[in-house]
Order: structure tokens, then C-alpha cells, then sequence
């Protein structure tokens, strides 16, 4: 009698394995289309946002023209060229990653509630596998974007000098890196807010204004003396490994200019940039927790009533 039962157990067992590759394949085939889909939606926001990024790089090189013109400096060699790039766009290039972040993901959550599509673009699709696609989709966007500066300042520095600081690209993974972080953060504003006005408001207002805020407070309370801890519980200062990673400084903490003549005594001091391994860590944690947190908040959150 084993050996009749032998074959219905192996093609029981075919058959699970069949089913489950089956559903795997429906995974994948629904993160495809919600990415696909999600492309073509947000496609001329995507546009806009080039504008802006090559508006903004276009100021960006005026400004560093009137520093040559006007204090006689004259760059002998490509990574001090960029350098200065990134001297000039010092919060720049973290106005247009909180902009892009909160255009490409405001709405990638709390437009499900506000407008109770129920979740349904696709038949049958988990709030796991349609979040999935819609933030490989946004954020693929954001890259696009960072990535088209970059290769804006690497032409331009290419023409002027010949060459092109390999550095840069280092400087690019974190501008990625960081970006992503920031992305996390709109999104968990978006799994909290009612709407997507309100989770692009807030989400600039706390990076804009209230990090600013609490990093100028550590400032001058001198709490931030020879104390680097604090700044790391701010995801905007990890901003700063950015422009860094170019020609990593010896000395990361020291004075900020024009604080001592504010105060009428010795400059305050501050942190400049956190280590690479401490900046990688600290926005891995960020990014574990802002994503885990956005998505209980997501597949727990009931579509009407909020």
C-alpha cells in the first residue's frame, strides 16, 4: 500500500511546488506592472524636476563665476574645481534631494486614504507588493535626477580641465545614499498625514526648519563640544558626508565662521561630517526604521475614517 501511495504524495508535492512558483511569479509580474505603471504617472513630474535641477545647476555655476571674478581665485586643478561646485551648492544639492523626496513621495501612501482608491490599481495586489514597486519606481526617479547634476558638474569640470576627480563618484553613492534616506522619511510622512499637501509640507518644514533648529541649538549651548553623538539623531547631517567623501578632512570638528563675532568672543565649534562607517551605519538604521515604521503604519491603516 506505500508503494500505491508513493506517486499522489510526489505529485502532491509537484503540485505545491508548482503553486508556489506560480505565486512567485505573480509577485514579481505585479511589482513589474505597479513599477511600469507608477513610471508613466509620475513621468512629468520627473520632467519638472529636471528643470529644476538644471535651473538650479545653472545658478550654481554663476555663483561660482562671481567667486572667481570677484576674489581673483582661479582653480588649478579638477578636484578643487569641484570642490568649490560643492562649496557653492552647500544646501543645494539637500533643498532639491528634500524637494524631489517629497514630490516623488508624498503622495506615495496617503493618496491611497485621501482619495480611497482601496489600494486596487491592480487586481487583487497586496499593499506589500504595490508599496514594493511604488517606491522602486519613485525613488529610480529621484536617482535619475541626483544623477543628472552630477553628470552636469562632471562635463563641465571635464571641458574646463581634461579631467575628472574619480572621488566624485564616491560623492555620487552617498548623494544616493542619502537621497534614499530622505525618501524613507517623506514616506513615513505620507503613511502618518491625511493627505499628500500636508505630508510635502511637513516633511519640508521638519527638514528646512526644525533640524536646522535643533542642530543651531546644540551649537550654542556648546553641548556639541568635543560631543559628536547628538548630530547623528539628525538625518540632515549626513547631508554633509557628501561633499566630504571628495577629499575626506583630517580634522572633522572645529570652528564655524562668523559665530564669534555674533557672540563677541571665541567662534563656536561643530561637527563638520560624521566618519564614512559611521555615516553608512546611521543611515542604514534610519532607513530600517523609517521603511518599517511607514509600512505597519500602511498595511494596518484603515482606508476610511482617517
Amino acid at each position: 500500500m506505500n508503494y500505491e501511495l508513493e506517486p499522489e504524495a510526489i505529485y502532491l508535492q509537484e503540485l505545491a511546488v508548482e503553486k508556489q512558483n506560480a505565486g512567485i511569479r505573480r509577485d514579481f509580474t505585479q511589482i513589474g506592472n505597479t513599477i511600469a505603471f507608477e513610471l508613466k504617472r509620475n513621468f512629468k513630474k520627473f520632467i519638472a524636476m529636471l528643470i529644476v535641477y538644471f535651473a538650479m545647476f545653472l545658478l550654481l555655476m554663476l555663483i561660482v563665476v562671481l567667486i572667481e571674478m570677484l576674489t581673483d581665485t582661479f582653480f588649478n586643478d579638477s578636484l578643487g574645481y569641484v570642490q568649490q561646485l560643492f562649496s557653492a551648492q552647500y544646501g543645494i544639492l539637500g533643498l532639491l534631494t528634500i524637494i524631489s523626496a517629497s514630490i516623488f513621495g508624498g503622495s506615495i501612501i496617503s493618496e491611497d486614504f485621501s482619495t480611497q482608491t482601496g489600494n486596487l490599481i491592480f487586481p487583487k495586489i497586496s499593499k506589500t507588493r504595490l508599496l514594493i514597486g511604488r517606491i522602486i519606481s519613485r525613488f529610480s526617479y529621484i536617482a535619475l535626477c541626483t544623477g543628472f547634476l552630477y553628470t552636469l558638474m562632471i562635463i563641465v569640470t571635464f571641458i574646463r580641465f581634461g579631467d575628472v576627480p574619480i572621488t566624485i563618484l564616491l560623492s555620487l553613492l552617498w548623494a544616493l545614499y542619502y537621497a534614499f534616506a530622505v525618501f524613507c522619511f517623506v514616506t513615513l510622512m505620507s503613511s502618518l498625514m491625511k493627505n499628500t499637501s500636508m505630508s510635502i509640507i511637513f516633511s519640508i518644514l521638519i527638514f528646512l526648519m526644525i533640524f536646522n533648529m535643533i542642530s543651531g541649538i546644540f551649537m550654542f549651548s556648546r553641548f556639541t563640544d568635543e560631543f559628536e553623538l547628538p548630530m547623528f539623531f539628525l538625518l540632515s547631517y549626513y547631508e554633509t558626508i557628501i561633499s566630504a567623501s571628495l577629499n575626506m578632512p583630517v580634522t572633522r570638528y572645529g570652528p564655524v565662521l562668523g559665530t564669534g563675532a555674533m557672540l563677541g568672543g571665541d567662534p563656536l565649534n561643530a561637527w563638520t561630517t560624521p566618519l564614512p562607517l559611521s555615516a553608512g551605519y546611521g543611515l542604514l538604521i534610519y532607513i530600517s526604521i523609517l521603511l518599517s515604521i511607514a509600512y505597519i503604519r500602511y498595511v494596518t491603516r484603515q482606508s476610511k475614517g482617517e
